[in-house]
């Protein structure tokens, strides 16, 4: 069962990197480096995404699982609750329910967005939660040596 969701995760990672890359060729950053960094950023976080589901397909470990957590967490925080702050509730005054369902409207209206920020996100979270379960469930205590 752990090798399927390992797989499936892994095919969620590529297809948020592969995404970031369609997004970054067909609205290239800006001149200035603050968008340059920013787009470099997103790349690097959806590669290491990648290559740590890569790491859990060969072989699922304890030391691969909390890494692959901190990168999805990152990854939500980063594109998900970072735009719904602070660039639709913070400028607009919105609740931070009204500035969801901003951002829903934005996101969801146009396919190739909903394709390109909404199905990834969803992966981010199944990976989150699955493998925040599987290592809070498989946690084993560390043995002293000496």
């Amino acid at each position: 069962m752990e090798k399927i969701l390992s797989r499936i995760n892994l095919a969620g990672w590529v297809y948020s990197l592969l995404a970031s890359i369609g997004y970054v060729i067909v609205y290239p950053p800006g001149p200035t480096l603050a968008s340059m960094l920013s787009a470099k950023l997103n790349l690097g976080i959806k590669a290491s995404g990648v290559f740590l589901a890569f790491m859990m397909c060969k072989q699922i470990r304890q030391v691969l699982v909390w890494p692959l957590v901190c990168i999805s967490l990152l990854t939500l925080g980063k594109f998900y609750l970072n735009t719904i702050v602070f660039v639709h509730m913070v400028p607009k005054g919105f609740t931070f329910g009204q500035s969801c369902a901003d951002w829903w409207h934005m996101n969801a209206a146009k396919p190739p967005s909903a394709v390109g920020i909404i199905l990834p996100g969803l992966f981010t979270i199944i990976s989150l939660v699955f493998w925040s379960a599987y290592g809070l469930l498989t946690l084993r205590p560390v043995e002293k040596r000496g």
